[in-house]
């Protein structure tokens, strides 16, 4: 007989977006700095992400990066992060994308910011799991988070808002000779 519990967090919605170009090297990226409330409950946890419509009409994740210091770790092209240096405020997490991910033959695409409200058990969960999937002979071992008693495995939820945006497609060719 096993065992295990965890909470469904409420979602919380992304109020707005502003997007920015920037270049590194002769390579443009987005900016999207997406703003949202933090609820004043003590540890909430999130994991932030864009998708894009495919050409039949499907969703692609893009993998994002982010400057933002709040961000924890990754999982699946995602950013994760807690609120522990903004709870109960108004935050603006940037995301950071290559603009070839928008090549389109069209003038704009159109985007999806995806805001997920984790439980702790979810957070813990996906950090740990990325944290083991690193190969490196320097770094310790990473015991993968678990709620199951008396078993293995996770019991977890989570919420998720959406936040349409488009954006100028990226005109430039995405290959190099």
């Amino acid at each position: 007989s096993v065992t295990a519990t965890t909470d469904l967090p409420s979602p919380v919605a992304v109020t707005a977006a502003d997007t920015s170009t920037f270049v590194i090297e002769n390579h443009p990226y987005l900016r999207l700095d997406a703003k949202f409330s933090d609820p004043p409950a003590a540890g909430n946890y999130y994991m932030a992400g864009v998708e894009r419509e495919g050409y039949s009409g499907e969703w692609i994740p893009i993998f994002v990066a982010t400057s933002d210091l709040n961000a924890s770790g990754e999982y699946k092209g995602m950013i994760l992060f807690k609120d522990d240096l903004f709870n109960g405020m108004n935050k603006t997490m940037r995301l950071e994308l290559s603009k070839s991910d928008l090549w389109s033959q069209e003038d704009s695409v159109n985007l999806m910011i995806k805001l997920y409200s984790l439980s702790y058990d979810c957070y813990m969960y996906m950090l740990t799991v990325e944290q083991a999937g690193y190969d490196s002979p320097f770094m310790e071992p990473v015991v993968v988070h678990t709620n199951i008693k008396e078993g293995y495995g996770i019991f977890a939820g989570y919420s998720v808002s959406v936040f349409p945006l488009k954006v100028p497609a990226y005109k430039e060719p995405v290959w190099q000779e």
